[in-house]
């Protein structure tokens, strides 16, 4: 009969794995989201989520992040050229994008690195008869003209971090821990800390410039691995 000292001590995923694992195993996410992290961050930096792509005027420019997924590249009949598709899925839904040739190239391996993204781009309808006054918005195509690593652009965006705790939920071994993070990830950008009191209120600290930091994956992911939740918010 087995024992716990028979199995192995290994590292409990975080979030960001288990999102991939179920993913992969699945085919959907069970605990979230990859874009969860971000919260209410990417409304800031305009980005809009899927859903509100439909209704929008054609040809509307926009940028949306989520997930690339089923890219596939397509060679014209003629051999003259080829396009590139795939789906760009968040947690309000999936659209399709069309990737012109130009645009292959330069973005292929963003578009296929399993990463979070970020898209710029048109978006555009399928004709309908104008005179049909029952139809439904219909689904958009993205035109894509951009796009970039979503973790890169937040990090580039992002001016102020703050770090949301509550004193009732978390302990101090934790808080040195934060203090341990932010100084393994220095950089540019200030630092604020809001504490959520016992009895309801909230203090806000503004963190000594010793504190600021780089607000890249690494330093999101060690933050919710600490606390075991997002307690990050970028503006």
């Amino acid at each position: 009969m087995s024992s716990i000292d028979d199995y192995p001590n290994i590292m409990t995923w975080d979030l960001r794995e288990t999102l991939r694992r179920e993913k992969k195993s699945l085919g959907f996410y069970v605990s979230g989201h990859p874009l969860d992290r971000y919260g209410p961050t990417l409304a800031r930096f305009g980005v809009v989520p899927v859903i509100a792509l439909r209704g929008m005027s054609t040809w509307a420019r926009v940028r949306v992040g989520g997930m690339a997924e089923n890219y596939r590249e397509k060679t014209f009949r003629t051999g003259n050229g080829k396009v590139a598709f795939f789906v760009l899925e968040d947690a309000s839904g999936r659209v399709d994008v069309k990737v012109r040739q130009a645009q292959i190239e330069s973005y292929s391996s963003i578009l296929t690195s399993g990463e979070p993204v970020l898209v710029a781009g048109k978006t555009q309808l399928p004709q309908q008869d104008e005179n049909d006054e029952s139809a439904e918005p219909s689904d958009p195509t993205l035109i894509l003209d951009r796009a970039v690593l979503l973790a890169e652009a937040v990090c580039v965006e992002t001016r102020v971090v703050t770090v949301r705790l509550d004193e009732r939920r978390h302990r101090q071994d934790q808080l040195h821990g934060l203090r341990e993070a932010l100084a393994k990830h220095p950089g540019p950008c200030p630092v604020q800390l809001t504490i959520r009191l016992h009895d309801a209120r909230t203090a806000t600290l503004t963190l000594p410039a010793v504190c600021r930091v780089e607000p890249a994956d690494e330093l999101l992911t060690h933050l919710e691995n600490l606390f075991g939740e997002s307690v990050i918010e970028l503006s």
